[in-house]
């Protein structure tokens, strides 16, 4: 499930992301295309056909959910930002809202998709996996200190099912449901 950006955000996100490509040139990173740029309120897995519809289905009980407003946040990595795996952008705003969509989600799926590790929600944006080497540590977590995010708030008026396939170029996610909230 997930949540798209707006347009104007979706360029703030690209923006921040290609300054930060720009200066960590050469480094073994793997940056999110501009296409796959979006907020993961659940990852399924690999899902039956059979489960899918059911699925989209028990989904539907979340559309009853407040539309709510979304801020670019800042520049962060996980674990930490002295040895990054995946470099992200934080989310501000109404994030009450988007938890209790989130725990909807959650609810719905129960029971249908494997059970997710206890993990609590961190509302954020992958821009970027790595695998560093311990002297490029440092000049990452530098760079992510010192890139600017252009401050963006948009509405969240959906979300959206969706489906993501794997290629050698890396995942294409399509739509399978989208949801309206109110």
């Amino acid at each position: 499930m997930a949540i798209h950006l707006s347009p104007d955000a979706d360029n703030a996100v690209r923006e921040a992301r290609d300054a930060l490509r720009e200066r960590l040139q050469g480094l073994p990173i793997k940056w999110v295309s501009d296409s796959n740029l979006h907020l993961t309120l659940r990852f399924l897995g690999h899902v039956r056909e059979n489960s899918l519809k059911r699925i989209a289905q028990q989904l539907a009980a979340c559309a009853g959910s407040t539309r709510f407003q979304l801020q670019t946040g800042r520049l962060g990595a996980f674990p930490t930002d002295r040895a990054a795996r995946v470099i992200w952008i934080g989310l501000g705003g109404e994030t009450n809202q988007l938890v209790s969509l989130q725990q909807c989600v959650e609810r719905a799926v129960s029971g249908l998709v494997p059970h997710e590790e206890n993990k609590p929600f961190n509302a954020h944006l992958t821009i970027a996996r790595c695998e560093l080497r311990a002297p490029d540590r440092e000049w990452v977590r530098r760079a992510i200190a010192e890139t600017s995010l252009r401050e963006v708030t948009w509405p969240v008026t959906s979300f959206e099912l969706m489906k993501s396939s794997l290629n050698p170029k890396g995942a294409r996610y399509s739509e399978l449901a989208r949801y309206e909230l109110q």
